[in-house]
């Protein structure tokens, strides 16, 4: 007897090892280590920020600045309830092809998919409201198969773009949010046939009708955060006038840095540079120069609500900059030379604002001014020339579809070296938001200075063009 109490008391030890052994095995552990906080942890497993970890760990964490080594914490999984509370603040930056494979789509539904996308042929459009739940990509591939719309105002709507594909008897639906381009499935939806009724035997029979009737599946559609974004931009020109002609480049690089990964807040920090070329039409002399330096910046991301209660981005930059520049002309006839070196603070501003589906408004602020400058010159007399800019801008960008947009607009400007004030006039067009090519003109309808005397004012019209290459942020 008492060995049966015996091994039963073993296959009851047995059959609780089992199971423990299995809950292990779903629910994945994170032991703390020393130096560790929730914002470093949840990018090794790919979780959306800090919340997504706090929120499933609130039982073991009080305070979640506060955590200790040895501490073990829960990882949430992409099937784990995901609350979607900050739309556009972890926007998905992967292909389309790489977004329908994370949502799981059959592969004939992706190809339909593919092609509406291509011939940009939506189905309308769909409001995604709060408490509604869905499949969503974030980030650079990174999917949260029970994702619940949780913002604060209720009667706010996320707008999307809709693509519907049927197979059979099933309705899939795949929503593109406009604000954050987080691609979503929504669940799929049964369509059941019913048969018509036996018609009545009448003079004329009526033809038959077919009902379509929607009925939601039960199942369910079975965030690593970047703390760091890399943004290059590259871009060169060539411009001409009736008195001279020129050649322009410029690049610079900056590392936005957040503090938390869903902070509407980045601090920036990067490098700077350009060049520049040129000769003259009416004497011999040609000039380059060339500078480099430091720059910081602070952005912001955020959105609002507009009349139409639609959730819009909308985005405001500031970046400094401190550049030593130098610049040598010379003359072959004359032989005159020059080198001069100017150290320059450069402030510019950006602030974008999604208006609707189609368009986004711009406003632009960019200025330069010496502090200090020195020159040596084979003319006793030269002095330094005044390397101060200035520059507004406002401008309008539609999209024409996923691929191409086009930017056009202007504004005013000064440049000190002759004391001219201008207008600014720019159209590009805009790939995939990586190229950007285009014209642009500089008219002076303001007058001219002394600088320019003798000189007709239909030669001083500038005309250019440009090419510029934004890869980031990545």
């Amino acid at each position: 007897m008492k060995t049966m109490k015996v091994i039963g008391l073993l296959a009851v030890m047995l059959v609780m090892v089992l199971a423990f052994s299995g809950t292990a095995e779903a629910t994945k552990i994170h032991v703390v280590k020393k130096g560790e906080y929730l914002s470093r942890i949840a990018p090794i497993y790919n979780l959306s920020g800090w919340k997504e970890l706090y929120s499933a760990n609130k039982d073991r964490i009080k305070n979640p600045d506060l955590i200790y080594p040895g501490q073990k914490l829960v990882v949430p999984d992409e099937n784990t309830e995901f609350s979607f509370e900050n739309p556009g603040g972890d926007k998905y930056t992967g292909t389309l092809e790489e977004a329908l494979d994370l949502l799981d789509y059959p592969e004939e539904v992706s190809k339909l998919f593919i092609e509406k996308i291509n011939e940009d042929s939506s189905d309308g459009h769909h409001e995604i409201s709060k408490g509604d739940r869905l499949a969503m990509v974030f980030g650079k591939n990174k999917i949260r198969r029970n994702t619940v719309a949780n913002w604060k105002d209720e009667t706010v709507k996320l707008a999307s773009r809709k693509y519907v594909v049927i197979i059979e008897d099933t309705e899939y639906t795949l929503l593109y949010p406009f604000i954050c381009g987080n691609w979503s499935r929504l669940p799929d939806k049964k369509i059941a046939v019913t048969p018509p009724p036996p018609p009545k035997k009448t003079a004329r029979e009526p033809e038959p009708k077919i009902v379509l009737e929607q009925v939601e599946t039960e199942e369910p559609i079975t965030r690593k955060c970047p703390r760091v974004e890399h943004e290059p931009i590259a871009g060169a020109g060539i411009w001409g006038n009736g008195i001279g002609r020129g050649k322009f480049a410029y690049a610079e690089y900056m590392a936005w840095l957040k503090k938390r990964c869903d902070s509407e807040y980045s601090f920036g920090l990067g490098v700077f540079g350009a060049l520049e070329a040129g000769d003259s039409k009416t004497v011999t002399y040609e000039w380059d120069g060339y500078g480099i330096g430091p720059q910081i910046g602070l952005k912001r991301n955020w959105t609002y609500t507009d009349k139409h209660n639609m959730i819009r981005a909308q985005q405001i930059q500031l970046k400094a900059r401190l550049v030593w520049e130098h610049n040598y002309g010379e003359s072959s006839v004359s032989g005159y030379k020059m080198s001069q070196d100017s150290l320059k603070l450069g402030i510019y501003t950006e602030y974008v604002r999604e208006m609707n589906d189609k368009w986004l408004g711009i406003l632009t602020a960019e200025g330069w001014h010496a502090l200090d400058r020195s020159i040596d010159s084979t003319w006793s007399g030269d002095e330094p020339s005044n390397r101060n800019q200035f520059m507004l801008g406002a401008y309008a960008q539609h999209r024409f579809n996923d691929t191409w947009q086009t930017r056009f607009g202007g504004g005013p400007f000064y440049q000190g070296w002759d004391d001219m004030y201008g207008l600014h006039l720019r159209a590009e067009l805009r790939w995939k938001e990586i190229i950007m090519i285009g014209p642009y003109v500089n008219l002076f309808p303001f007058g001219k200075s002394s600088t320019y005397d003798g000189v007709p004012t239909s030669d001083l019209q500038t005309i250019g063009a440009f090419v510029r290459l934004e890869a980031g942020p990545i």
